[in-house]
């Protein structure tokens, strides 16, 4: 691990991390054949920047899309091949990646304009409204703030965010996400309950209010979520090994000697 370290920081910690995770050795074979079977993404592309024909070589800008997916993925996808789930793949397809992100900012900006929509207007209308809220013993009356409105209603989907922001990867930002945004929205509903409006058209605004900007910070975590879920990808099966290419051939060796070459990659490697 000391040696790994040294060499390839990135691949190390993403690779004792999984380990500790699943309660493996850092020197068994599982993890050993775990990374090699993600570096095995690496072998069509770097074949196909060997071809000897130049029309069928990738443009730089495929092999710039493969590369960066292959590096942002690469922790999530040691997770994935030791827990034999389907790798997130690293497409040498620029424009469809583009075109995949391009559509999660426009749909994240779409859902982030309507709730603020959704969340000014509701803190216009209860702005003044006459509310008499009684939690036990304790009873209030008087003429609702508009920003009070305003913070129950966008504190829970800003702590959702927040929350989901800051996760390892996407499904545990999605999972986190939802559970801070329901803990915040629980003290909310509550209080809501609780409250006694002299116009009952403002009541139901606010609770209307309340489950839309729920959803659309729910649908906002799940697309997140979604859009990094694997496409087509090979899953690694547990007697399965990989022609290792990158870092993990380095930390395979670290890890307790040489990694074992399958004979339909050296079939594959020699008719290339």
């Amino acid at each position: 691990m000391t040696q790994l370290l040294r060499r390839e920081p990135d691949v190390a910690l993403a690779a004792a991390e999984q380990a500790q995770q699943l309660g493996l050795e850092p020197d068994s074979e599982e993890l050993r054949d775990a990374l090699a079977f993600v570096d095995a993404q690496l072998f069509d592309v770097v074949m196909a920047c060997l071809s000897s024909h130049q029309k069928d070589r990738p443009e730089p800008a495929a092999v710039e899309a493969a590369l960066s997916a292959f590096c942002d993925h690469y922790a999530q996808n040691v997770g994935r091949s030791l827990r034999g789930e389907p790798l997130t793949p690293c497409p040498m397809d620029a424009s469809g990646r583009a075109v995949r992100r391009a559509l999660m900012v426009g749909a994240t900006v779409a859902c982030g304009v309507v709730w603020a929509v959704v969340v000014v207007s509701a803190a216009l209308l209860a702005s003044g409204a006459r509310v008499t809220a009684t939690l036990g013993s304790l009873v209030w009356s008087g003429s609702l703030p508009g920003i009070i409105a305003a913070l129950a209603l966008a504190l829970p989907g800003i702590a959702g965010v927040a929350t989901g922001a800051l996760a390892r990867n996407r499904r545990s930002g999605f999972l986190q996400g939802v559970l801070a945004l329901s803990a915040c929205e629980v003290p909310v509903l509550v209080v809501a309950a609780c409250s006694v409006f002299s116009q009952r058209a403002v009541m139901g605004g606010l609770v209307a209010a309340l489950v839309a900007t729920y959803t659309l910070t729910w649908f906002l975590l799940a697309m997140g979520f979604a859009f990094e879920l694997p496409v087509s990808a090979p899953r690694r099966t547990k007697a399965q090994m990989a022609t290792p290419l990158a870092g993990g051939a380095a930390a395979a060796r670290t890890f307790g000697g040489p990694v074992e070459v399958s004979s339909d990659s050296i079939s594959t490697t020699k008719e290339a």
